[in-house]
């Protein structure tokens, strides 16, 4: 037995050293260690199987495969290992190496969860709170949430928290939601930090206290949350808990727009076309603007229609270099894939352009 515990241990300080040598290449050939791993996998060693499964899905010292890594996981799986039960039911939920299967992603999560998995537990409340291949059940998913949490799943305290919060679940109570939200920010959880700022600000079942509020929405923002980063902004913008400070408001409104936060993009479309805090942009207002109108937070096969008016307001103020500018800027924040919503601008410009100026350009015969 001591033998057998000292070639799993060799074998795993193996791919571990192995992975800090060559880090992310993908399609790097498989080494001696790798080898050796794959031999304890097929010789039915657990561990083995489990990052050798781990290996393919990441393709960490050789080529990713999700078919092979799914292979492996489910060998392990069926060897009682939690971690890659909970894995395996990720990679049914995702549809990795294999058919996207939500009720086999429920048993493999079941498993682990029973075996106290608070990683399977976690993911059991999120398929009770969605729905995914058993009916919604915000109670069940509560007792899952409360397994994970009580064995200090970050998660799975914050999302208790909001439960207690919204009363989903479990009967409303602020004085719960708000020891969940502080077991998890202790942790570092981002959206548990946010939340604290939201009870704080709003006085959900303790004094409102701006103040406090500040502080717990800009630990949020430091650690990139886009919604408290723009909050942070109008508390900056409207001087709640805070002087009034329009530089701070649009640093933090900036923040939240490079994150492609509409009601950010709004803001600082509005501060250049007026000069409100920042120097009048014509061509800075109609990039955001336009990043806003192609938001894929728009609904499927939509977009946002909303921001109609101001475009067309700003276009009629702007020249044709300007807002040739505008579009290739702003489909250069789009990056990669962004083509389509590109044409898409340039063709609502083209329309909102002043009629005169349309009626000036040539024309083909076709168009006559």
């Amino acid at each position: 037995m001591t033998n057998r515990i000292a070639c799993r241990l060799k074998l795993t300080l193996s791919l571990i050293v192995l992975l800090l040598h060559l880090g992310h290449q993908p399609g790097f050939s498989e080494s001696s260690d790798v080898e050796q791993l794959r031999q304890a996998a097929e010789q039915g060693e657990v561990e083995a199987q489990f990052e050798l499964a781990l290996a393919y899905l990441r393709g960490e010292s050789l080529s990713q495969d999700y078919v092979q890594a799914a292979i492996w996981m489910r060998k392990a799986a069926k060897q009682n290992n939690v971690h890659a039960q909970n894995n395996l039911g990720i990679m049914y939920i995702k549809g990795e190496g294999v058919p996207q299967d939500y009720p086999e992603a429920v048993e493999w999560f079941r498993r682990a969860a029973q075996r106290g998995s608070a990683r399977a537990q976690y993911n059991l409340g999120r398929i009770y709170t969605k729905g995914l291949g058993v009916s919604k059940d915000h109670s069940k998913a509560a007792d899952w949430y409360r397994k994970a949490a009580d064995q200090g799943n970050s998660d799975a305290q914050c999302n208790l928290g909001a439960m207690y919060a919204e009363g989903r679940g479990v009967p409303q109570d602020y004085s719960e939601a708000l020891a969940w939200y502080l077991r998890a920010a202790e942790q570092g959880d981002t959206l548990a930090k946010f939340n604290l700022g939201v009870m704080h600000r709003y006085g959900q079942g303790i004094a409102k206290d701006h103040s406090k509020a500040i502080e717990w929405y800009r630990q949020a923002a430091e650690q990139d949350h886009a919604d408290a980063q723009y909050v942070l902004g109008v508390m900056y913008e409207n001087g709640e808990g805070v002087a009034k400070d329009d530089s701070t408001a649009v640093e933090w409104h900036k923040r939240a727009a490079a994150q492609g936060h509409l009601d950010a993009q709004r803001n600082l479309a509005f501060r250049h076309e007026t000069g409100k805090g920042v120097p009048q942009d014509y061509v800075a207002a109609c990039i955001q603007l336009l990043l806003v109108f192609v938001s894929n937070d728009a609904s499927p096969g939509q977009i946002n229609i909303d921001v109609l008016p101001a475009l067309g307001r700003i276009s009629e103020k702007m020249t044709p270099d300007q807002i040739a500018e505008a579009v290739r800027q702003a489909r250069e924040h789009l990056g990669p894939g962004g083509e389509k919503s590109g044409f898409l601008m340039e063709r609502i410009i083209e329309e909102m352009r002043p009629a005169r100026e349309r009626q000036s350009k040539p024309r083909t015969t076709e168009q006559q």
